[in-house]
């Protein structure tokens, strides 16, 4: 009884190690949930910043620095309700009023969308990913995942973050 209880521990211990293992042999994964960052974009004729913050959820929100005009305006969306708050109000937006090609559109849908490609390139980690005419590319950190930049070329959109780090309970309020 007791070499079958010590064979078994045994095999347990053999175990252990690959349990510790990053999923996919080691492989890294992009990070598209659970993040935070500061965003500095290009879209359209306008040059924007501000924060960006995609909760486990996967709710985006936006809140810019700027151009002064949009200072402390913040976006939020879900996928279902879209708001936009200012000085601790929050007013509902239809999400069927906002143009497909509307900027929080633009970013909620670069970080929802089913991965059609993943590469490793000298830059990083390439997603590229496209649905029905809109592609994408987001390049995501080697070693850790996190988004590096982004660029949908036919909606005007080229995005950087910096300072990105993953949400912890105390950020997400859990």
């Amino acid at each position: 009884m007791k070499k079958w209880i010590c064979a078994v521990c045994a095999w347990l211990l053999c175990l252990l190690p690959a349990g510790c293992m990053r999923t996919g042999g080691g492989t890294v994964q992009p990070v598209t949930k659970g993040f935070t960052c500061q965003i500095a974009m290009q879209y359209r004729d306008l040059a924007l910043k501000g924060q960006l913050s995609r909760q486990e959820d996967g709710r985006l929100l936006l809140t810019f620095s700027e151009p002064s005009s949009l200072c402390n305006v913040a976006i939020g969306c879900d996928g279902e309700k879209l708001t936009m708050e200012l000085a601790g109000m929050s007013i509902a937006v239809d999400p069927e009023k906002v143009p497909h090609r509307a900027l929080i559109a633009c970013l909620q849908r670069a970080f929802s969308q089913k991965t059609a490609s993943v590469r490793t390139g000298s830059e990083g980690l390439v997603v590229e990913a496209g649905d029905g005419g809109t592609a994408c590319t987001l390049v995501c950190d080697l070693t850790t995942g996190l988004p590096r930049s982004l660029s949908m070329p036919e909606e005007e959109l080229e995005a950087a973050f910096s300072d990105v780090h993953l949400l912890t309970p105390l950020d997400t309020g859990s």
